[in-house]
């Protein structure tokens, strides 16, 4: 049986229906406050929905229980407005390890901000594009980093469903993951692959890390091959394998 993983292509509208909510994480001293504030506001213009704790915490509220509350229930991806500040403030640094232990778990992106070229970029992102943003007149850079936002709340949505919703939302899910083909979701997929009771949410998961193409993906289809007992799901792994994750294929 061959679905042929050419599937038509397709957007999540219901991954898409509402605004992102964005965290913004950033540091108050020498105007980073005022800045974020601002930034919220050119944010919002382009409808994206923000969370910033000097508006959001509740009266009588633990400032680091709502920042646990809006980063690990709530938000739908998190921008962090790198400054020297922010690399020393300890609530920011609480806030990075929170959205870390998220994004390994359900593929919440984090946004780097810089205020300037010189900032030293954030060590536990890795590589991870950052984005130069010194005054809030740049309407280009804003548009891109709302049009980034929007598709990581895409993905970080489609990540949940697919490890948390019925079986026909989880193939669904895993479907159009294989669209977006974001290094993020190589976890999630590579867990329901290895884990979901639906041979078709497996098989299209593996067609999904086929289609993102890392090694680490291609260690994932591999491992999973040894040990797949559905014919239906093998021949997923065997046609992403074939596709995108050749021998020594390393993009």
């Amino acid at each position: 049986m061959n679905m042929g993983p050419a599937a038509k292509e397709q957007t999540s509208c219901s991954a898409a229906s509402k605004p992102p909510l964005c965290f913004i994480s950033h540091a108050w001293a020498n105007g980073g406050h005022d800045f974020a504030v601002q930034l919220c506001n050119h944010l919002r213009s382009h409808r994206i929905n923000t969370w910033i704790d000097s508006k959001e915490v509740p009266v009588g509220t633990s400032v680091r229980h709502s920042y646990r509350e809006g980063i690990l229930r709530t938000c739908d991806a998190v921008l962090a407005l790198v400054t020297p500040e922010w690399h020393t403030s300890e609530a920011c640094q609480d806030e990075l390890h929170l959205a870390l232990k998220r994004q390994r778990s359900e593929a919440l992106h984090i946004f780097p901000v810089h205020r300037n070229s010189s900032t030293t970029p954030v060590a536990s992102l890795g590589d991870a594009c950052y984005v130069v943003l010194e005054n809030l007149d740049d309407e280009p850079t804003l548009a891109s980093l709302a049009e980034a936002i929007r598709r990581g709340t895409i993905v970080n949505r489609l990540a949940v469903a697919l490890l948390r919703q019925t079986a026909r939302e989880r193939r669904e899910s895993a479907k159009l993951l294989g669209q977006m083909a974001d290094p993020l979701s190589e976890a999630c997929l590579g867990r329901s692959l290895s884990e979901d009771s639906d041979p078709l949410t497996r098989y299209w998961s593996a067609i999904a890390l086929g289609r993102i193409g890392t090694p680490g993906a291609c260690g994932v289809l591999r491992s999973a091959e040894a040990k797949e007992e559905d014919d239906f799901v093998l021949e997923g792994i065997n046609y992403a394998l074939e596709q995108a994750c050749k021998a020594g294929d390393t993009r």
